[in-house]
């Protein structure tokens, strides 16, 4: 748990990975944080701060994220030319 906790980012990555972390941890049942040694976080915290950190992504990263735009390459490639495109999420 310390490992994807504390995971090896740059320093200017942590403060993100912390509040996604924090995140997730507010997610689990009160009895899965308490085997885990977690803290408790409450979702009126969390919810609101994993969401402008996701839509900040998703603005920087436009309709579709770099590696999906990679793989409709791939799959369009791979059938031809002519495999339907399906639209970003």
């Amino acid at each position: 748990m310390a490992f994807i906790r504390n995971a090896p980012l740059p320093l200017p990555a942590r403060p993100a990975y912390a509040g996604l972390f924090a995140g997730a941890v507010s997610t689990l049942p009160p009895d899965y944080r308490a085997l885990l040694g977690l803290p408790s976080v409450p979702l009126t915290v969390t919810r609101p701060l994993v969401g402008a950190m996701l839509g900040s992504l998703a603005l920087a990263l436009g309709p579709a994220s770099p590696s999906m735009q990679a793989a409709h390459r791939r799959i369009d490639a791979l059938s031809g030319g002519d495999a339907p495109m399906v639209p970003a999420v």
